[in-house]
């Protein structure tokens, strides 16, 4: 089913996004704050215009993709937005992360465990965690 294609793929693509260190530098006066955000960016560049958008990275690190219309009449413009930069409070270095089935209860997270989802607690599904 496409659905579920589609689904697989974006959560192999996020897989690849969260292991490149992005942690930011609150002491920069440079923008992005770290040139390891970059290494992200310019994934998202290239990916983005891999699948037919118009893309643009910005000399302040900033991604602008829009989705070319594919009819003759005037339609709105879509637009995407997000930020790469993380926490400089945690490293972002050797981001290991992985997929658990949750199931209900407790989601061990290395040493140590972590309840599940604060809502809906009984509701299954998949989560990353690192």
């Amino acid at each position: 089913m496409l659905a579920d294609e589609l689904a697989e793929a974006a959560v192999e693509r996020f897989l690849r996004y969260v292991r490149v260190d992005t942690r930011s530098d609150p002491d920069s006066t440079t923008y992005p704050s770290t040139a390891k955000q970059l290494d992200l960016l310019g994934i998202l560049r290239d990916e983005l215009s891999g699948l037919g958008l118009d893309v643009e990275l910005d000399e302040y690190g900033y991604v602008f993709a829009t989705v070319p219309a594919t009819v003759e009449r005037v339609v709105a413009t879509i637009g995407l937005l997000a930020h790469v930069d993380t926490s400089p409070d945690v490293s972002g270095t050797g981001v290991r992360p992985r997929r658990v089935r949750y199931e209900g209860g407790e989601i061990e997270l290395g040493r140590e465990p972590c309840c599940g989802p604060r809502t809906r607690t009984s509701w299954p599904g998949t989560s990353v965690t690192t």
